[in-house]
């Protein structure tokens, strides 16, 4: 009994054993754990381009981020400085990915884990130590990503990350403020429209040079206004050449005075839902939101003068406003002011 007893033990520690080598094999827990993607570090990364799929509507357009002694440029803007923290955070997601076995080998899955030739979320090239490592990646659940080596044909697991997060957008990666002026004291817009100069007084009210000394102005307009002209921040940077099409040689030029410096910048053509912009002090052109920009294209001087408060054409004196050729309230037809074509009144006593 003792020796049939020994031996249903040894058969159960065999399979065990056997269950054990099985579930390791299959990304289970067991002798599977998560190793690195890279055999590099972060640190060694010189370089990342990151390109979506894009559609008919907008095509994809990669967006590739160099490094560039201590720091990280845009260069597919020309060198565009990038803030270091953003681009660090990236590159130490891709190059720390950590995996384990692949949970697919076979070309014909790489689609419907968003890694495939048609279907992907992202395509990303780290360089390091000179070489080249392109990368497929695809949107998994919560935060974690299937990748695929662009010449191989196994997917893993990645998580830590998403696919979201790896943006494609410069933006995501430089200082958005391309402009600011604090506390200007003198702004002067030359639109298409004409000029609008409006001046600040020590007493930190502003007034429109354009308009009559006593004209009633909307301060809200104005506050409005001004924060337009002194702000703006940029959609995209777009590089030092300045092409014609841009239309900057004959755009709508912002100055602004704050003590005793002059900023100066100049808004250009529109395309789609932006404007190019560009600013005197700046090497770069840069691609700001249409909406940003837009009352500083538009803006005329009796555009600030309060609602309700604008002489009337044609108005009678004392502001009733009467249209030209009209009696007064009440008048019967007939009256001297009645439009033509109207009956006179008839003669009393008819």
């Amino acid at each position: 009994m003792k020796r049939t007893n020994t031996i249903l033990a040894v058969a159960l520690g065999a399979q065990v054993a056997l269950a054990a080598v099985t579930w390791g094999t299959r990304g289970g827990p067991s002798g599977d754990a998560a190793r690195p993607f890279f055999d590099f570090e972060p640190a060694a990364v010189t370089a990342v381009t990151l390109t979506n799929k894009g559609s008919e509507d907008s095509p994809a357009r990669p967006l590739t981020l160099t490094k560039k002694g201590d720091g990280w440029v845009v260069s597919t803007a020309d060198d565009y400085p990038a803030k270091a923290e953003k681009v660090d955070e990236v590159v130490n997601k891709l190059a720390g990915l950590k995996v384990r076995a692949p949970v697919a080998t076979h070309a014909t899955s790489h689609n419907a884990l968003k890694v495939g030739e048609r279907e992907f979320d992202k395509k990303v090239q780290l360089t390091a130590a000179g070489k080249a490592h392109d990368l497929v990646i695809g949107g998994a659940k919560g935060t974690s990503v299937h990748v695929r080596r662009a010449d191989q044909g196994e997917v893993f697991l990645a998580r830590g990350v998403s696919a979201w997060a790896l943006s494609d957008r410069a933006s995501t990666y430089v200082d958005t403020q391309y402009i600011k002026v604090e506390d200007p004291t003198r702004i002067t817009v030359r639109n298409p429209a004409g000029t609008v100069t409006l001046v600040k007084d020590e007493s930190t009210q502003w007034s429109v040079t354009e308009l009559p000394p006593d004209a009633p102005t909307d301060s809200s307009r104005i506050d409005a206004f001004v924060s337009a002209a002194r702000s703006v921040q940029l959609v995209e940077p777009v590089g030092k050449t300045v092409k014609p099409e841009y239309g900057l040689a004959n755009g709508t030029t912002v100055e602004l005075v704050a003590g005793d410096k002059t900023t100066t910048y100049t808004v250009g053509a529109k395309v789609d839902e932006h404007h190019y912009v560009k600013a005197d002090d700046s090497d770069f052109v840069v691609k700001v939101s249409k909406y940003a920009v837009d009352s500083l294209l538009t803006q005329t001087p009796d555009k600030f003068i309060k609602s309700g408060d604008a002489p009337q054409p044609g108005g009678m004196p004392g502001g009733m406003g009467m249209p030209g050729g009209m009696g007064m309230p009440g008048m019967p037809g007939g009256m001297p002011g009645m439009p033509p074509g109207m009956p006179a009144m008839p003669p009393p006593g008819h």
